[in-house]
């Protein structure tokens, strides 16, 4: 019997034991969890990190600045200047919190990615891009949550120096500006808006051989202009949030316009403009 009884007695120690490890083990599976979780989304960031400098990096820049820069990049700002890391990182604009929080930059970010827009090329694989749906779900969990300086210096390290873009050619500034301010009295005779990267017209219809008026408005972040090379029209950089207006009277034809700005032209910024 004595031997049966140490025998018991060591099996319920040996039960209460595991009971009180099994508990521990479960108050502890949050910790487990959330630390789990942090790995994955560290190594989420380090994949899309990669694919970031191999196929963003010319137009966002090495800290997500991009045109905000001022180094000639053609991207919109996803990190690096303050209101652009503040809006992706902690869903607020200008102190104040965007609706729907987080996921909602999530889903908008995660969108223009996958399907692009403007100059923004599509990077989702079913619509002709490079990027599976699990490489846009990375690349949105890396800018929202990268420390922009890290990938800054790992993008000095994988390119061997400061990554510049490609020269591009800086605008005529010999010419005098053809602009001249907004009359409230003058009817345009047609409104062209420009945006960060874009022009919201791209074909604009005219009378040739008489003044014809563009009212040309800056609703985007960076400066703008509006220049056409064969009629010697040249805007003068525009202000964000201002506006000019252009006269133009010329022969009946078709004339490019565009804007001058470095790397604004190559990303889709310039139209037609047919006087008839």
């Amino acid at each position: 019997m004595g031997a049966v009884q140490r025998l018991a007695t060591v099996v319920m120690v040996g039960l209460v034991a595991l009971a009180v490890i099994l508990v521990m083990y479960a108050a502890d599976e949050p910790s487990r969890i959330s630390h789990a979780e942090e790995l994955q989304q560290e190594a989420a960031i380090t994949r899309a990190t990669a694919n970031y400098i191999n196929l963003c990096l010319s137009c966002h820049g090495p800290a997500g600045e991009g045109l905000m820069g001022g180094d000639g990049r053609i991207g919109l700002p996803l990190g690096g200047d303050t209101y652009a890391t503040e809006m992706n990182q902690q869903a607020t604009e200008n102190g104040e919190p965007i609706s729907g929080g987080m996921e909602a930059r999530y889903d908008y970010l995660y969108n223009v990615i996958y399907n692009g827009r403007g100059a923004m090329p599509a990077w989702g694989a079913s619509v002709g891009g490079q990027l599976n749906d699990e490489q846009v779900h990375e690349m949105v969990v890396m800018i929202q949550h990268v420390d922009w300086n890290e990938l800054y210096n790992e993008a000095i390290h994988v390119l061997g120096g400061y990554p510049t873009p490609e020269p591009t050619e800086a605008p005529d500034d010999s010419a005098e500006p053809t602009a001249a301010p907004v009359d409230p009295d003058v009817e345009p005779d047609v409104e062209l808006t420009a945006v960060d990267i874009a022009f919201d017209l791209k074909v604009i219809e005219g009378t040739a051989d008489s003044d014809f008026v563009i009212k040309v408005t800056n609703n985007g972040n960076a400066d703008h202009d509006f220049v056409i090379d064969e009629l010697g029209i040249n805007s003068g950089m525009i202000p964000a949030g201002q506006s000019v207006f252009v006269t133009i009277n010329a022969p009946a034809g078709d004339y490019t316009f565009y804007c001058s700005v470095p790397g604004h032209r190559p990303a889709g910024m310039e139209g037609t403009l047919t006087l008839s």
